[in-house]
């Protein structure tokens, strides 16, 4: 096992710093306050109602009978809501435990690179560009389902990788971290889970591991599936037309070159640099080529579904693949 890093450490620190500092600066913006109020609904009604007996929030969603909202899944609501009845409903309560879990994420994208390279200064790599990452700040001080998202779906990641090995305990771990993941945003547990299934289907993975993945599917069905149904998840999306389609291309691929990794400059790098890349890349068959395929997979899978599924495009809708986009910009650097 590593031995702590007190350069990760340092690192870390430095994230906590500049995630917890102010978070009371500035007022809930809209979707922010949506996730309050139903926190805040929850303490009253002991679940989440759009309707408190004088408010009704965003009366064009549909609802359950009592106005239960169905709109998104329940996680990031009952976090805040635990939040607000340890330290009062505020905007700094609001926002404290989803900081929480985007440290967390930058500790284990951190763990996770390693994992697959064993590369110490990748790993490090990894997390100070996550820490200096403005967007990626920006949503892991959100009261809002982004930090559950990235943190989800990479320990998902994680524990599928130790699945594979058949590591102790890898079962229950991969159907928790799948059903968090699910409770935190059905919108991202699918092409995760699609995603894993691809690499797991390109694996080709022994009898004995494909008895534990029907029984880890078998777990993950009974505790989503009822409540994808209930929630109506399909709500949310909607082929968006084939006139949309090439703007939705254009419009995430802006949003990476700008925001995350400039796409054309690394890729003429990588080309001239194909060597150098190919050590990166590991042998057939290793558990670093096996890594890089499965981050290729969420990447692909993932980026497909945003542009085919959503009839909205929005920047947030990435940030759960922000991570692996900057692992792969450690690697260039």
């Amino acid at each position: 096992k590593p031995h702590l890093d007190p350069w990760l450490l340092l690192i870390l620190l430095v994230a906590s710093a500049l995630m917890l500092s102010s978070l009371d600066n500035g007022r809930l913006w809209q979707d922010e306050a949506e996730t309050a109020v139903l926190a805040r609904n929850i303490l009253q009604f002991g679940y989440p109602t759009a309707f408190d007996g004088v408010n009704l929030l965003n009366p064009g969603l549909r609802f359950r009978e009592g106005f239960v909202w169905t709109y998104h899944t329940w996680f990031s609501l009952y976090l805040t809501a635990a939040s607000f009845l340890l330290f009062g409903v505020t905007t700094w309560a609001a926002r404290f435990p989803f900081v929480l879990l985007g440290i967390a994420s930058i500790w284990l994208a951190s763990r996770l690179i390693f994992r697959i390279t064993r590369d110490r200064a990748l790993a490090r790599w990894t997390a100070v560009l996550m820490t200096t990452s403005v967007p990626f700040l920006l949503h892991m001080r959100e009261c809002r389902y982004y930090a559950p998202s990235v943190l989800f779906s990479l320990w998902m990641s994680w524990a599928y990788l130790r699945f594979l090995k058949q590591r102790p305990g890898s079962n229950w771990e991969l159907a928790c971290s799948s059903i968090m993941l699910f409770h935190s945003n059905h919108g991202v547990f699918i092409p995760v889970t699609l995603a894993l299934i691809v690499h797991f289907l390109w694996s080709r993975p022994s009898t004995v591991i494909w008895r534990s993945a029907l029984r880890v599917g078998l777990v993950t069905a009974i505790c989503t599936v009822p409540f994808m149904l209930y929630l109506q998840a399909w709500q949310h999306h909607d082929f968006p037309g084939w006139k949309e389609l090439s703007r939705h291309v254009a419009y995430y691929f802006r949003q990476i070159n700008k925001f995350i990794l400039p796409i054309p400059f690394w890729a003429l790098l990588a080309f001239f640099n194909r060597k150098s890349l190919g050590r990166l890349w590991g042998r057939a068959g290793s558990e670093q080529r096996q890594g890089w395929i499965l981050a290729a997979s969420l990447l692909g899978i993932g980026i497909l579904f945003l542009i085919f599924l959503p009839w909205q495009r929005h920047f947030r809708y990435l940030i759960y693949l922000l991570p692996w986009l900057l692992m792969l910009q450690a690697a260039g650097l």
